[in-house]
Parts: structure tokens; C-alpha cells; sequence
């Protein structure tokens, strides 16, 4: 009887062997179609997307005349990143004429880098269909929509860490350790924050200290160098902590924690949190069968401890983030916590090789289905106008016509959207638009005057037409007033219905509005603004 079973078995296997090398070729023509799809459909959205308020502070630093120009525009707190990223962006900038592609292929370029690193860290210890699988779950992720057409560092950022972990699962190899050490700096040349990525390393390199008694100094060092830029750049942070002082615009809050995972998956809030409790049961499972046996067949090589504690801390990277932000009263907001997306990715893996092939088969029908209809409804959005850049400045420029008054000058309450609208609108009507700046203000209104003094920078180095209040009113008695979508710094209309000037509704078109604004009836003794 023992014997027919062993002849069983070694004929089931010897038939599915053949169909292993299938699967695998299968799974990196998969990826490679996903990479392609993925560039090729991000150049479209990138060549027809009109820049946004950050990716026009990219903009005003690559336009910089030369290196040192860069440097110095970043000690004025032109912006927020460190030098390496505005590097990059330039030599993109100097290859290809359209901006807006130009600009933004190096994100487009680090979200293909993210799938492929992905793959090959997941694949190393499981298969090639979990590895695909993996990968392709970024479809579904912020980093795809929007920040893999975006002319902001968190792509490349995102991709470097990726690269680091690939690296990191090699060691202490010695070429994979130095090409280690390079990813982390240069992750730290491109974002500030991604210093924080170094910490699920550190504690990745602890674990395999104490199971296996042994110091691998070359790995230590490398994942030093991850300090390295944080040092070389620290004044240029420095001084841009000083000059946003304590009002900044995103503070670290509680919030962030409970809708972060949420946030990264185009959730709400109870959705990402069930996201999160899954990934940590993956890694949390596939460790115990780790510990007490039950290895998983056919997954390729056995699991270092090292690499689950790598999962289990990146899947806590929104924490460390919001406690070193909370120590150092630095700035946070959901966009900083995007590598926590390698956690999910790699404890992903781990959920499916725990739940075998029922649960990848349904895990495979979800994604198809999710990945598909986003898809679908995207190519359905953009029917006839995919790759066609469109004027954020044009429907404001009508609507104003609409109103008259041809001759008042109109002020954008919001100062995030002024800066796109004057960027795109034609030289006559960036003349007439305008927007105002109170800084005392901005603070009762939005608890925030990061926007008031971003303006009052980028003025110095982009024509804009950016106004104190007072000064603004006294040679302008009356004016237009337009306000977009709600948003917490479209706060103009309330501040000067408060003050008791004649505010009056003259063209409405969904949320945009256009007011006619008087001060004439406003006293001297003006009241101050109150909460």
C-alpha cells in the first residue's frame, strides 16, 4: 500500500513539473505586459494633465538657470525636496521638449521600477504567479493614480526603497550591498522622509543578528548611508523648518493613522484598516509556519526571519513616520507613507502562500475585476481627450466673462489653484488674475499660513501677481472674487462677509463661483477676524 502511494505521488509530481517552468514564463510575460501597459498609459495621462500647485514648485526649481541656482532657490524655501530630485528632473527636462511628459517620466519610470523590484523580492521566495499577483496589486494603489504621473519625487523614491529591499534580501553579497547602501542614499537625495525607510532595514539586520550571532558590518555601513544626504542637506531642511515655523499645513495627527492604509488604496477609512489587519495576518502566519513547521510547498526557498520582521515593520512605516514627525514637529500628510505600499505588496505574498490555491485563484479573480473596471472607467473619462492638455485657466477665464466687469481685476481665493490658473492662462488674463496673501489671517481662517508664505516666495521667481490684503484693497476698492471646489483654503468669501464687505453672488456654475466684491460700505474700524 506505501508503495503504490509513493508511486502516486511521484507520478503526480513528475506531471507537474513540466508545468512549473510554464508558470514561470507565463508569470514574467505577465509582468512584462503590465510594465509596458503601465508606461504607456501614464505617458498619455502625463502629456494631457495639467500641472498642479506642488508640481509647479518642480517646476519653478527646474527652471533655475543653473545648478547653484537650484541650491539656492531650495535655501530660500522655494521648496520642500532635497537637491537630487531637481537633478534628475533637469536632465529629464533637457531630453524632451513637452514639459509635462519630461517632468514626469521619471515617475512613470519609478513605478515600472516598482513592479519589476516587487516581482523579483516576492518571486525569490514564493513563485511567479504570487509574484505577479503582488505586483500588480500597485494597480490599485496611490502610487499608480495619481503619483505615477506626477512631476514629485515620491515615485522615485518609492522605486529606490523597492530596489534597496531587492538588494537587501541578496546580502552580504558584496555588489548587492554597495548597489544597498547607493539605493538608500539616493532614496534620501529624492524625498527627506524616506530617511524613515531605513528603520524597517535596521530592524531586519537586528533580527538576523540575534538568530544567527553574527555582525555583517558591510550591511551595517550600507544601511548608513541613508544618513549620508539627511547630513549633507540639513540646512537646506533646516532653514525650511524655520521660515514655515510652527503653522504648517499638515501637523502629525491620529487621523493620518486610522486612514492612511485606506488612502493608499482609494478606500475609506474601515476598508484600509481591514487592509492593514490582513497583511499583518499574512506575515504574522506565514511566520508561525515558519516557527512550528508546516513549510509551503512549492513557494521556492525558505523564508529568513529577517525578511518577515522587513514586512512587518514597513507595514508600520505610517507610525514611525508619525512619531518622528510628532518629535521633530515636522510636516505629515498621506503621501509621505506610500513605501508602507512595499509592506503590503511583500505581506501580500505571504497571505496567498498562506491561503494556497483557493485563496490566490480568488485573490486573482478580485484583482482582474478591480484593476479592470478602474481601468475601464478611466479610458471612459477620458474619451476623446486622453493625451490633450486642457487649461485649467479656461473654464475660470469663461466664467469670468460671463460675469462682465470686464474691467475689476479677479482675485483666486484659493492660492493652490491660482498658481496652475495663471500659469496656463494667456498674458492678458494672467495680468487680471490675482491672488491675496494675509498671513495672521490665513491662521484664524485655515489654522495654516504654509500657502500665504509659499506664495510670497514663488513670486520671486515665477511672474505671478500676488497681493497683501491691505494694500490690494485700498488701490482696489472693488474686485471679482472667483471660488473653486470647497477646500479648506478657499476661505476669501467667509473672511470678507465676516469683515462686512458687500459680497454678491454673480455667477454660479456647480461649486465655482464668481462674487462681485465691495468694500465701500466697510468701516475704517474694520473688525478683526475671530474664530
Amino acid at each position: 500500500m506505501d508503495n503504490r502511494i509513493s508511486t502516486m505521488e511521484h507520478k503526480s509530481n513528475a506531471a507537474a513539473t513540466p508545468l512549473r517552468p510554464l508558470q514561470e514564463k507565463l508569470a514574467f510575460g505577465g509582468l512584462t505586459l503590465l510594465i509596458v501597459y503601465a508606461v504607456f498609459r501614464s505617458l498619455l495621462t502625463a502629456a494631457g494633465r495639467p500641472f498642479w500647485a506642488d508640481e509647479m514648485l518642480t517646476v519653478a526649481v527646474v527652471q533655475r538657470p543653473s545648478v547653484p541656482a537650484v541650491y539656492d532657490s531650495l535655501r530660500q524655501a522655494l521648496d520642500s525636496n532635497p537637491p537630487g530630485f531637481y537633478l534628475i528632473e533637469r536632465a529629464a527636462a533637457s531630453l524632451i521638449p513637452n514639459a509635462h511628459i519630461a517632468l514626469r517620466l521619471p515617475s512613470i519610470l519609478g513605478f515600472a521600477a516598482v513592479l519589476l523590484c516587487v516581482f523579483v523580492f516576492v518571486r525569490k521566495r514564493s513563485n511567479g504567479p504570487i509574484a505577479l499577483l503582488c505586483s500588480s496589486l500597485l494597480f490599485l494603489s496611490a502610487l499608480y493614480q495619481p503619483y505615477a504621473t506626477e512631476a514629485r519625487p515620491y515615485g522615485l523614491e518609492v522605486a529606490c526603497i523597492a530596489l534597496a529591499l531587492v538588494c537587501y534580501q541578496r546580502a552580504p553579497a558584496l555588489g548587492w550591498v554597495i548597489l544597498l547602501g547607493c539605493s538608500l542614499f539616493l532614496a534620501e537625495t529624492l524625498h527627506y522622509y524616506a530617511i524613515f525607510a531605513v528603520v524597517p532595514f535596521a530592524a531586519a539586520e537586528a533580527a538576523f543578528l540575534l538568530r544567527n550571532r553574527n555582525v555583517r558590518w558591510t550591511v551595517w555601513i550600507a544601511l548608513m548611508c541613508g544618513f549620508l544626504p539627511l547630513a549633507l542637506f540639513w540646512p537646506l531642511l533646516s532653514n525650511f523648518r524655520v521660515y514655515y515655523g510652527v503653522h504648517q499645513w499638515a501637523p502629525p495627527s491620529r487621523v493620518f493613522l486610522a486612514a492612511v492604509n485606506g488612502w493608499l488604496f482609494h478606500v475609506n477609512g474601515p476598508l484600509g484598516i481591514g487592509v492593514g489587519v490582513m497583511c499583518v495576518a499574512g506575515v504574522a502566519g506565514a511566520l508561525a509556519r515558519l516557527r512550528f513547521g508546516n513549510a509551503v510547498a512549492d513557494c521556492g526557498t525558505e523564508t529568513p526571519t529577517e525578511e518577515y520582521v522587513l514586512a512587518l515593520v514597513f507595514l508600520g512605516f505610517p507610525l514611525i513616520a508619525y512619531v518622528a514627525t510628532k518629535a521633530a514637529h515636522g510636516a505629515l500628510t498621506e503621501r509621505y507613507a506610500l513605501p508602507e505600499l512595499l509592506g503590503i505588496c511583500v505581506a501580500a505574498g505571504y497571505l496567498l502562500r498562506w491561503l494556497g490555491r483557493r485563496g490566490m485563484a480568488a485573490f486573482t479573480l478580485f484583482l482582474i475585476g478591480a484593476v479592470g473596471y478602474q481601468e475601464r472607467d478611466f479610458f471612459a473619462q477620458h474619451r476623446g481627450r486622453l493625451g490633450k492638455l486642457a487649461s485649467p485657466a479656461e473654464a475660470v477665464e469663461g466664467l469670468v466673462t460671463s460675469a462682465g466687469y470686464d474691467n475689476l481685476p479677479v482675485v483666486v481665493s484659493n492660492g493652490l489653484d491660482y498658481v496652475p490658473i495663471a500659469h496656463y492662462a494667456t498674458p492678458e488674463w494672467a495680468r487680471r488674475f490675482v491672488v491675496l496673501v494675509d498671513t495672521p489671517g490665513s491662521i484664524v481662517y485655515t489654522e495654516s499660513d504654509t500657502v500665504d508664505k509659499e506664495l510670497l516666495i514663488l513670486k520671486l521667481y515665477v511672474p505671478l501677481q500676488v497681493y497683501e490684503f491691505s494694500d490690494f484693497v485700498t488701490e482696489h476698492p472693488q474686485f471679482l472674487l472667483y471660488s473653486g471646489d470647497p477646500s479648506r483654503f478657499d476661505w476669501w468669501p467667509k473672511r470678507l462677509v465676516r469683515e462686512g464687505y458687500s459680497v454678491r453672488l454673480v455667477v454660479l456654475n456647480d461649486s465655482q463661483k464668481i462674487y462681485l466684491v465691495d468694500a465701500s460700505a466697510v468701516s475704517q474700524a474694520a473688525p478683526e477676524p475671530s474664530n
